[in-house]
């Protein structure tokens, strides 16, 4: 194939002729993209993953959510500089760079632990009382763009404002590319600049009659509804 092509196209021809007759997962088609310039981004997530899974929470964190995360992160960077928008569909993902992945695959390693070292301060332990996994994705591009001032008490008292209203607010449950994007803009413009509050701080709604008609498991108000975060002026 002409090397003109785009690199999304040439990975839909890949997806197409698949024998397997599976569809192919974002990961696994920037893995044969970075193959081609001699990276084996397998053997390089099956490391990062052992890292992530000494914190409990970070368990269900998959390679795709990872390159997603490194998505925002870079194009928060290119924003910055450049002024281009942030986006992290499935098109943005596959346009990853191998030289920006290997430059931030540590910085971003290490960002998803401290978004999992702030989770356990909102007592939220293993991840099966992480209300919504999908908030990690933001979160931890926020923390590796914070990097030390993550442990500023007032940074710190924003994201747990913008994560308590996605939870509570119910707001990460459905289709997210589009709010990740705006919450890693909206949260680095608040905490940077005092910009406005986040998108999802500024949608969160909770009626506390909700309360009463929480009977399953699956719903993320419901995990954190049996918590103690009444002291914390959250219900």
């Amino acid at each position: 194939m002409n090397k003109a092509i785009p690199k999304e196209a040439v990975c839909q021809v890949f997806e197409n002729v698949n024998t397997g007759g599976v569809a192919l997962t974002v990961f696994e088609l920037v893995t044969a993209t970075f193959a081609a310039d001699d990276y084996e981004l397998r053997k390089d997530w099956e490391k990062r993953k052992q890292t992530l899974n000494k914190q409990l929470v970070l368990k269900n964190v998959t390679a795709t959510d990872f390159l997603t995360s490194m998505t925002l992160l870079n194009g928060f960077n290119h924003h910055k500089n450049r002024g281009t928008a942030v986006s992290c569909k499935k098109k943005d993902v596959l346009n990853l760079n191998l030289q920006e992945y290997k430059c931030n695959c540590e910085p971003l390693t290490e960002g998803f632990i401290q978004a999992a070292k702030f989770l356990l301060e909102q007592r939220i332990f293993s991840e099966r009382d992480l209300p919504y996994s999908t908030q990690l994705i933001p979160m931890a591009a926020v923390f590796t763009l914070l990097g030390g001032k993550v442990h500023n008490g007032t940074v710190k008292n924003k994201i747990a404002q913008w994560y308590w209203c996605g939870v509570f607010g119910e707001i990460y449950g459905g289709a997210n590319e589009t709010r990740y994007a705006l919450d890693v803009i909206g949260l680095m413009s608040w905490i940077n600049e005092s910009g406005k509050e986040p998108d999802t701080i500024i949608r969160a709604y909770f009626n506390p009659i909700r309360l009463i008609s929480l009977q399953t498991r699956l719903s993320a108000a419901y995990k954190r509804s049996n918590g103690s975060y009444s002291k914390r002026g959250l219900l």
